[in-house]
């Protein structure tokens, strides 16, 4: 009995070709670009090979030892005219970083706040 559909453009190649795309800095999405194929077809990959999900998976780690490297000569001012909130974008939309302010009170009348919003869009009188 023959198989239905198109044969798969998966080779096993591709792993290391990951991970050296990744570790450059460059993204997984962008890697469909490098080997000329749908980005659909490199998540499903990842769904129905393991060697490739592993090699995405440490393709992303060295691409945060990659982007932490850059970001960290930036730092010290040895890349002139770096962008840093480029940067910043780029840790945060891919490596998950995140704006957070942690607010603690060891005072037992200091409450969250509550902010109701009515759903009409009408204003709340404040008393």
């Amino acid at each position: 009995m023959s198989k239905m559909g198109r044969p798969t453009k998966y080779r096993k190649k591709y792993c290391e070709d990951l991970i050296l795309h990744m570790a450059q800095g460059y993204s997984f999405d962008s890697f469909a670009g490098v080997i000329g194929i749908n980005r659909d077809s490199i998540y499903q990959w990842v769904a129905k090979h393991k060697d490739f999900a592993d090699a995405r998976s440490i393709g992303y780690a060295e691409g945060l030892l990659y982007m932490e490297k850059v970001g960290k000569a930036a730092m010290l001012g040895k890349i002139p005219g770096f962008r840093d909130k480029m940067h910043n974008m780029k840790m945060k939309n891919i490596y998950g970083w995140k704006d957070r302010v942690d607010v603690t009170s060891n005072d037992e009348a200091v409450q969250p706040a509550v902010v109701y919003i009515p759903d009409d869009g009408s204003r709340i009188n404040e008393e």
